[in-house]
């Protein structure tokens, strides 16, 4: 199984004098002389502060690893979720896109690399992560996952999940970090072989020495402390730093002499798992509408989310409508999902076969001109759910033989996947974050969400690698 260590590193405010840039030197250095690979996520006014205190020292450590944007301003506000939050999806997009390339230009310019995008605390939205796609990067601890995979696609980027333990809270206490070591290895050695992906520990080098979060103390609930009023935190004394360079680096030897575990980062890993097949066959399509039927719910395939598999059904039926026949395989389209939520009962009981045939028209047509699934699909009888257009192109696909049958039925079918409540219900999570304002409405985060989610599918390494 891969995995990976990874810090988030933050601290920007705490004074020079307190030696918090010491740590991630460190902690790069440790990796570097035991021969694992680590990876550092940098808000980019971290990156800017090394740069303007001549930290070169430390970009040079950390740059030998993998380094990730963590957000171009991190916690200031607006957040970049907060300023995403009521726009549509297109302004979103755009927004997110606007807010966040100066940190991926910044990271890149100073450490010579920038491989993700990554969640900072709550810092999420269906169209960051559409964002972070479109500038090439994977989104790092996404609330996307499938059932043994961690590594998935939503909103056309990768997408990882899935974290074992944070530990930087106990590395600078002997008894402490025994105890909890001793908790982890037994957890972490029941997880390996669960998902082709773990995160095997993650952490904060802000948190080795400091008693509280820096954010927390200037960006709470909303609040911009002014840099000249900037609060820090509460500090262990300076002498706890051998101890946890001590433990630190046990861990590393531990994770890089563990049976099971090959240790890599987030770069390797995107370009690892970048595959994707551009057919979808005939076979494929026959599978997936009957396991449509049998399971009653909007499904994916290994190498194919729903909202593929749609556009394919779709192409096929209308090939069949004009030539009578289904075509051997079909181009795979990167699709969006609708951004509105489909309707559930839809206003037809039957269609003939030419509205069926228009109907997968103007799905092809709505794809072309915006790159989504539309919510509905208009009829010269009424509206069909994007749910029911999904299972009606499965029944016809599977009902033709001939040709497409003269008429069909129309039933109520959910309008996403049964995942979308459970991803749904994991970005709330990020609602709390003690860092964003009480007023934050996160109600169209989470509809998108649940409307993505016809983009899920999981992630497969290339062949041959």
């Amino acid at each position: 199984m891969y995995s990976l260590i990874y810090f988030d590193t933050e601290d920007y405010i705490t004074p020079e004098r307190e030696g918090m840039d010491d740590i991630p030197r460190w902690l790069a250095e440790i990796m570097t002389e035991e021969g694992v690979p680590g990876c550092f996520h940098v808000i980019g006014e971290k990156a800017r502060s090394l740069e303007r205190r001549g930290r070169w020292d430390v970009i040079r450590a950390m740059a030998r690893h993998d380094v990730s944007s963590h957000f171009n301003m991190g916690s200031s506000h607006p957040t970049t979720t907060e300023a995403v939050s009521e726009l549509g999806w297109e302004d979103g997009v755009a927004e997110a896109m606007r807010l966040e390339r100066p940190g991926f230009e910044i990271i890149q310019r100073i450490f010579g690399k920038c491989s993700a995008l990554t969640r900072h605390g709550g810092t999420y939205a269906p169209q960051i992560v559409c964002a972070a796609g479109k500038f090439g990067k994977p989104y790092f601890y996404s609330p996307v996952s499938l059932p043994g995979h961690n590594l998935t696609w939503f909103c056309g980027a990768l997408n990882f999940t899935g974290l074992c333990e944070v530990l930087d809270d106990v590395l600078w206490s002997e008894e402490g970090f025994e105890r909890r070591f001793a908790s982890y290895r037994a957890k972490l050695e029941g997880m390996i072989g669960r998902s082709e992906y773990l995160a095997a520990v993650g952490g904060h080098p802000q948190r080795i020495r400091s008693l509280e979060f820096v954010d927390s103390l200037n960006y709470a609930r909303g609040e911009n402390v002014p840099p000249d009023q900037w609060r820090t935190p509460a500090l262990r004394p300076l002498e706890c730093l051998t101890e946890a360079r001590q433990n630190f680096r046990q861990l590393v030897r531990y994770l890089r002499d563990l049976p099971g575990l090959e240790m890599t980062t987030v770069g390797a890993l995107a370009q690892q798992f970048s595959f994707q097949k551009d057919e979808v066959s005939h076979e494929i399509l026959s599978t997936i509408s009957q396991r449509i039927l049998d399971e009653g719910t909007v499904v994916w395939d290994e190498y194919f989310s729903a909202g593929e598999l749609l556009l394919a059904l779709a192409e096929s039926v209308s090939i069949c409508a004009k030539t009578g026949a289904f075509p051997g395989a079909g181009p795979r389209r990167s699709v969006l999902g609708p951004i509105e939520k489909p309707m559930e009962a839809p206003q037809v009981r039957t269609l003939e076969r030419g509205e069926i045939e228009r109907g997968c028209e103007e799905v092809l047509r709505v794809h072309r001109e915006t790159g989504h699934l539309p919510a509905n699909v208009l009829t010269s009888e009424g509206e069909v759910g994007l749910g029911s257009w999904y299972r009606l192109l499965a029944e016809t696909y599977l009902a033709a033989r001939g040709g497409l049958p003269v008429r069909m039925s129309v039933t109520v079918f959910p309008p996403y996947p049964a995942m979308a409540d459970e991803a749904a219900a994991v970005a709330a999570r990020y609602r709390n974050w003690d860092i964003h304002r009480p007023d934050l409405d996160f109600s169209k985060i989470l509809l998108f969400t649940r409307l993505q989610t016809w983009t899920v599918k999981p992630a497969q390494e290339c062949p041959g690698l």
